[in-house]
């Protein structure tokens, strides 16, 4: 589940990329043998995953929950099947504007905290996540989506 409503406030910074573009042109793919070196974390790993991104150890985390963003990563690789629930409402579109399973939404912190109408910074997304509710609690009782985006974007959570 998440944060409740954050992928639908991001989704306005997501960009549809090519799966193929992503590991050969953009140097995910860093072994010339052709195995790219890559991190699973099991269980509820966002948390590691965000870090080592921040770090820049993995060049991104791909995850179908927005959690690696609240706490921390730098570029998120938005799961891109296409019988996600998530992807039904924001799938990642080809060149020709069609859902695709070749390509995935792309979610920079950068872009995000940038993006006029999204604006979040890291603490923003923390204090999205703690008013609103999610994995990690129930949230505050009168606060929804809304309310929890306004705040966190006049800065009360930095």
């Amino acid at each position: 589940m998440g944060v409740q409503g954050l992928w639908e406030v991001v989704n306005k910074v997501g960009q549809s990329r090519s799966l193929a573009n992503l590991a050969v042109i953009e140097g995910f793919e860093k072994d010339p043998s052709g195995n790219a070196p890559f991190v699973l974390a099991l269980g509820e790993a966002e948390a590691e995953l965000a870090h080592l991104n921040r770090y820049e150890i993995i060049d991104a985390v791909l995850t179908d929950d927005v959690d690696a963003l609240v706490f921390g990563a730098l570029r998120v690789i938005k799961n891109s099947s296409l019988t996600f629930s998530g992807n039904k409402s924001n799938p990642a579109l080809d060149s020709e504007g069609k859902p695709s399973k070749h390509h995935a939404m792309i979610y920079t912190a950068e872009a995000i905290r940038k993006h006029p109408e999204v604006g979040l910074t890291r603490g923003g997304f923390v204090l999205f996540a703690v008013l609103v509710k999610g994995d990690y609690g129930d949230g505050v009782r009168v606060v929804g989506k809304g309310i929890a985006h306004g705040l966190a974007r006049c800065g009360f959570g930095d």
